[in-house]
């Protein structure tokens, strides 16, 4: 008699336990619930991810921007690749900006000169200018021929556009555009900054990338 007694209230134990209103019943819906939540939050993630990569520059475009490092009155060399182009946007020593993204850190609003200037170690904030292997040029220290300098960028949408946008605040955050023209600067403010002179390239982007010879340029 004790062995059947004791069955029995172990199989009432378990048929209590899968009744509604126990507290064991609600483990299986807060699971449930927990997928579900974790499954949205994942189709957000993707929908957000894949909407900032249809946005031009995209995976298969290929673009190009024309620039130059302006300080006080000159353009420096040309810049080089440093960093292995990690998010496809580069220069082949050609005073251009090479942009066909291979990452999504490089896709539409986040195609910017700050990942340029990562690629090539140019230091660009707003008040300071560090050309890699070159000078540094600090706003509130330095001047060029006796007036003070700020950073700042030129920036032509189009190599035919005469007058330029200049940019003095978050320049890095510039977004990369096809055939733009930017020259980044430290001159005094309000200074006629000039075209980079390798914007002449434009018309024959590739040339450097296939191996052909680039447009010379005069002290270029």
């Amino acid at each position: 008699m004790g062995r059947a007694s004791s069955s029995k209230k172990v199989a009432r134990a378990a048929r209590a336990a899968g009744k509604p209103g126990t507290g064991r019943n609600w483990l299986w819906p807060a699971a449930i619930v927990a997928l579900v939540a974790v499954g949205i939050s994942l189709v957000w993630v993707s929908r957000g991810t894949d909407e900032a990569s249809a946005e031009a520059p995209t995976f298969g475009d290929h673009w190009h921007s024309a620039y130059g490092v302006y300080t006080c009155d000159d353009f420096v060399a040309p810049l080089a690749d440093q960093n292995g182009d990690a998010n496809g946007i580069h220069t082949h020593e050609d005073g251009l900006i090479h942009i066909h993204p291979t990452s999504s850190q490089a896709t539409g609003d986040n195609a910017t000169i700050s990942v340029f200037a990562e690629e090539t170690d140019l230091v660009l904030e707003d008040d300071r200018l560090e050309v890699p292997g070159g000078d540094t040029f600090v706003e509130g220290e330095d001047e060029c021929s006796g007036e003070p300098g700020i950073v700042q960028v030129a920036v032509w949408d189009d190599p035919a556009d005469e007058t330029p946008e200049v940019v003095t605040e978050d320049m890095a955050g510039t977004k990369l555009g096809e055939n733009q023209v930017l020259t980044i600067a430290f001159a005094p403010e309000g200074a006629d900054l000039p075209k980079p002179p390798t914007a002449v390239r434009l018309s024959d982007p590739n040339a450097a990338e296939e191996g052909r010879p680039v447009q010379p340029i005069e002290g270029v």
